[in-house]
């Protein structure tokens, strides 16, 4: 859209520039006519014929209409390619954003993986200090939060990822194949 965008403020600057040069018209037509009349010296008068025309036009002085008009048409296409070059930088923006966010997602749903197995393990162990009866309810309940608590940071991290996978397809476009 930015490229069309261009092309027409250049399409623009040519239509104002040829402003500057001599138009020529061709005209042609072909008329017929005929008048029926009940009394009179002519009972009909018919006319018919070709008709054509060349004119010229230079416009000579029009109060630099023209020229301000182009300096305008040549701000527009500057100011066209500015955003642009303004797409482009957030595009890729965007995508190194979301590419080092699934990336580090990825990345902490691995050490979440082992944070849940060093809770389970951790749990386990508080389970059978429960058992023999070295630690309380409260011990074991924290442990079992831990554990928890561990399980939904992974959730969160594969969610995360899935969120930046997607962000990635969409902005290359793969979401409306």
């Amino acid at each position: 859209m930015a490229d069309k965008n261009i092309k027409l403020s250049e399409l623009t600057i040519k239509q104002w520039e040829s402003n500057k040069y001599p138009t020529l018209d061709v005209n042609m037509g072909y008329n017929f006519s005929r008048l029926n009349a009940e009394i009179g010296v002519l009972k009909f008068n018919q006319n018919t014929g070709l008709s054509y025309g060349l004119t010229g036009r230079w416009n000579i002085f029009n109060g630099y209409n023209n020229k301000r008009e182009i300096q305008v048409a040549k701000l527009s296409l500057e100011s066209e390619k500015l955003a642009k070059e303004q797409t482009s930088l957030a595009l890729n923006t965007d995508l190194y954003t979301y590419y080092t966010n699934y990336l580090t997602s990825e990345e902490l749903s691995k050490i979440e993986d082992k944070n849940i197995g060093i809770a389970q393990q951790n749990l386990d162990i508080t389970t059978q200090k429960m058992r023999i009866g070295t630690i309380n309810a409260l011990e074991l309940r924290q442990a079992q939060l831990n554990l928890i608590d561990a399980e939904f940071r992974k959730i969160t991290a594969e969610f995360d990822a899935k969120m930046s996978k997607l962000e990635l397809k969409r902005l290359a476009g793969e979401l409306l194949k």
